[in-house]
């Protein structure tokens, strides 16, 4: 792009000031307020080599604040993600890359919400099955309540 800046970049970065975005979710936008796609895709290579829309940072900060500093289960993050529009192979990939600190982070909220049930005075398969339901992996439910943490 040259150093005359378009509308259409003009209002991308009106639209990135404040949260990160997705590839896509920049296209969606810029197709809504009729841009053409030329300009478009003009536009969306000039904010990527500039690093101000990248996919696998996006999906990685996402992860991040919310699997592990949220402590939100990781199918939902996940589904998240799908949703704005991150090609699953990168959700796994990322995910992967960040499974123990992800696991960590939930096994912290669940010994949280385990003791918040318990002082509820649920029994183990009423905690077990609620938080269950809630999402939580079967797998790390179990090994939070083999720890005796």
């Amino acid at each position: 792009m040259s150093n005359k800046k378009t509308p259409a970049f003009d209002y991308a970065l009106h639209f990135l000031h404040s949260v990160p975005k997705t590839r896509k979710q920049m296209e969606i936008k810029l197709l809504q307020k009729w841009y053409s796609e030329k300009e478009i895709e003009k536009t969306i290579l000039e904010l990527e080599k500039m690093d101000w829309i990248n996919d696998t940072r996006f999906a990685k900060m996402y992860l991040q604040s919310e699997a592990i500093n949220k402590w939100k289960p990781l199918f939902r993050v996940k589904w998240k993600l799908i949703e704005k529009w991150i090609d699953k192979n990168l959700i796994e990939k990322i995910s992967k890359d960040l499974q123990e600190d992800i696991n960590d982070g939930i096994k912290n909220k669940l010994k949280k919400e385990i003791q918040k049930l318990k002082e509820k005075w649920l029994d183990w398969y009423d905690i077990m099955t609620k938080l269950y339901n809630r999402g939580y992996n079967i797998w790390l439910l179990k090994q939070v309540v083999d720890s005796g943490e």
